[in-house]
């Protein structure tokens, strides 16, 4: 009995290429048998089920049953992880590990093959190192300096048999408020009785932090450890 395989039923989806047709040879007295269906290895898209056709033809010293096209189906025991759905982290955290952020990775067709974790987000510029998923499902990452916001990252995980299906989580960098900055020699020295001093410039390069702050107003408070030297505070 020749026999062939395709995958065009209705509502089948995506379904696989199937390269292999031919013969069935049935020994005397035995009326059922079995064959395997190849699939192309470019085929890694996990879908829960799909269906190929196989039709039966051309039948010599035997009989057909009642019908020669059949619909199967193929169940895909996909690759599959769960995580929560956000992390939050603030500006300037700097090196970010999360370990078990992926949870359940499961493998069922090929459990001693490593898994590969793929990750993709929408806003690099948060990041001076990118999300990053590891086989045992640690997340990582590196904040950008003065960067805050929000990134949906996009992940998948794949066996060397099928790609899971895609699932997001988003991280959010919440802004931070940073404390001023200024530079200033260590010393200053003026000689006994000298009276009122005054110096310009001795507070330089005074910000009030990053350009998202740069109207914020800066208050300069002075305290020293030794009022009996002066008779008026400093300025």
């Amino acid at each position: 009995v020749d026999y062939t395989v395709s995958g065009t039923a209705s509502k089948s989806g995506e379904d696989h290429d199937l390269i292999n047709n031919g013969t069935l040879t049935f020994p005397k007295d035995i009326t059922s048998t079995s064959l395997s269906v190849q699939i192309e290895e470019s085929q890694t898209l996990c879908e829960s089920k799909e269906s190929l056709i196989l039709t039966l033809s051309n039948s010599q010293h035997a009989n057909i049953a009642a019908a020669n096209v059949y619909t199967l189906w193929i169940i895909d025991i996909c690759p599959d992880f769960n995580m929560s759905n956000a992390y939050t982290a603030v500006e300037d955290a700097g090196t970010i590990t999360v370990d078990t952020w992926a949870k359940d990775i499961t493998s069922a067709t090929y459990p001693q093959i490593p898994m590969q974790f793929t990750t993709r987000n929408d806003n690099n510029d948060l990041f001076t190192s990118q999300p990053d998923i590891s086989s045992e499902g640690t997340l990582s990452f590196e904040t950008a300096e003065n960067a805050f916001g929000m990134a949906t990252v996009s992940v998948s995980v794949k066996s060397n048999a099928h790609v899971s299906l895609t699932k997001t989580f988003q991280i959010h960098l919440l802004s931070v408020n940073d404390a001023p900055t200024f530079t200033m020699a260590s010393t200053y020295g003026v000689n006994e009785d000298y009276g009122y001093t005054t110096v310009d410039n001795w507070l330089t390069n005074i910000s009030s932090g990053p350009e998202n702050e740069s109207d914020q107003t800066i208050q300069i408070q002075v305290s020293n450890n030794n009022a009996s030297y002066f008779q008026m505070n400093q300025t």
